[in-house]
């Protein structure tokens, strides 16, 4: 069990953060400065020093002299007086601009590779921003809505069954704390509606639980009764599809990926749950809602600007 440290100097499990079971339980450390607490919620295992107690410090240096080592200039050979480039030389012909010696000693990109490179850089770019952009790409539910919440009215299952979760997608629950919570049980705890032994509990009325990886979670109302009369919830998560062929999302959506609304969002390659999405922005007039392709093109114009590259 992850418990509080409060839980973790009195050895007490009644109020876990997290509950692991399976034997071969892994768990990132994400956030630096902070310290975890771990203990076996068995009678008598903590009391006897089956506890943890975990400092996670931010990643240090490889060493004391340790510095990333900088990029290689690729020179260019500066513009010297001399006439405008395609001023007509006596020859007739465009006069180009004088070599400069000390610029050529240190060059070892022409003008030509030079213009493939920033092409190069250019499309690298537009595939970095499409898929940093793409990153998060998955749709917030919250539960019940519309019309409904997790309550003791709202037919749960009827909401769950229309709706098809993908990996990569987030349940919200929304509640009174002072009446309900959210307990993450495994297949025999929710048909049982046993919270005896959660895998996850949430109490503050706001929760936000990801949906990660592909198969069945579930969840009940830990109060008494609760979960007998309804109050449950089995949610199916299924590969994400490719982004630009997905069907237009459910009522009760928000933070739908780009593509989502059956428009053109750019070009798939791959399928599964990593597709790689080049995206093929349009400019448009009027505001841009947050998600949209205008929101890429914003991104897009950035890096051609840290690129050095004007319109």
């Amino acid at each position: 069990l992850e418990v509080s440290k409060a839980d973790y100097d009195s050895c007490s499990s009644s109020s876990p953060i997290s509950a692991f079971q399976t034997g071969d339980d892994t768990i990132t450390l994400a956030a630096a400065g902070v310290t975890r607490y771990f203990i076996c919620g068995v009678p008598g295992h903590c009391d006897a020093g089956m506890k943890l107690a975990v400092r996670v410090e931010a990643v240090a240096a490889a060493g004391p002299n340790a510095a990333a080592p900088s990029p290689t200039p690729i020179a260019m050979a500066p513009r010297s007086a001399g006439p405008p480039m395609g001023t007509p030389s006596a020859g007739g012909r465009p006069a180009l601009p004088p070599s400069s010696s000390a610029a050529s000693a240190g060059s070892t990109v022409g003008f030509g590779t030079m213009a493939r490179v920033q092409a190069s850089l250019l499309a690298v770019a537009i595939v970095a921003a499409a898929a940093a952009f793409m990153t998060a790409s998955g749709a917030s539910y919250t539960v019940g809505e519309p019309g409904g919440s997790w309550d003791l009215q709202t037919n749960l299952t009827a909401w769950a069954s229309s709706i098809e979760f993908q990996s990569g997608d987030e349940l919200v629950f929304k509640y009174s704390a002072a009446t309900h919570d959210v307990v993450e049980v495994d297949r025999s705890g929710y048909r049982s509606c046993s919270a005896a032994s959660p895998v996850s509990k949430f109490q503050t009325g706001d929760d936000t639980v990801q949906l990660g990886g592909v198969g069945v979670r579930y969840f009940i109302c830990g109060v008494p009764g609760h979960c007998a009369a309804g109050m449950k919830l089995e949610v199916r998560t299924t590969p994400r599809k490719p982004l630009c062929n997905s069907p237009p999302p459910p009522a009760g959506t928000t933070n739908a990926p780009p593509g989502l609304n059956g428009t053109p969002g750019g070009i798939c390659v791959g399928d599964g749950d990593s597709p790689t999405v080049i995206i093929s922005p349009s400019y448009t007039s009027g505001s841009v809602a947050p998600g949209s392709s205008g929101s890429v093109s914003s991104v897009l114009v950035i890096m051609l600007l840290l690129l050095g590259i004007t319109f």
